[in-house]
């Protein structure tokens, strides 16, 4: 499980990663879930990955439908 990429110097060239889905999402003053990173580039690049790294997002925590909010989210994004 991928928390943080502030150790490393080069990117973790991994098949596969799993980051908890809380730290690619933030609560907004106004209770609004959004993205901590605009793109893939940019979470790569804050998480230290390797561009061709999949990553699995992960939810251990308590789900009070933000989980589904965010995974609509980050679909949104995607596709444009």
């Amino acid at each position: 499980m991928i928390y943080h990429g502030s150790n490393r110097e080069i990117p973790l060239s991994e098949p596969w990663v799993t980051v908890p889905l809380h730290h690619v999402t933030k609560l907004t003053k106004r209770g609004r879930i959004d993205l901590v990173y605009e793109d893939r580039t940019s979470l790569c690049k804050g998480l230290a990955l390797d561009p061709e790294t999949e990553i699995i997002l992960t939810c251990v925590c308590q789900d009070r439908g933000g989980v589904q909010f965010s995974v609509n989210l980050l679909e949104a994004r995607r596709a444009g």
